[in-house]
């Protein structure tokens, strides 16, 4: 049953993982943070926000390298249900 979700639940875990983390490095608003890791993981980069501390940048291309695999996995695993 998990496995079912599990892409899911990683989603929304590494979702608020980074929305604390830029929060804390980088000292904008939980808002902004979301809003933050939302345009990277979609990889619209809208450039209205960008990561000033060297930790800040460091955890952005952590986030794009990871979040890139992560979403295809999602849709892959979203495909998959469908095809069933």
């Amino acid at each position: 049953m998990l496995k079912k979700f599990l892409p899911l639940l990683t989603t929304i875990v590494v979702v608020i993982l980074s929305t604390f983390f830029f929060h804390n490095v980088e000292g904008w608003s939980y808002l902004d943070s979301y809003f933050f890791t939302i345009v990277t993981l979609s990889t619209v980069g809208y450039g209205s926000l960008v990561p000033v501390t060297a930790l800040g940048k460091i955890g952005t291309t952590i986030l794009i390298i990871f979040g890139i695999g992560m979403i295809a996995w999602v849709v892959e695993h979203i495909l998959k249900t469908l095809k069933r």
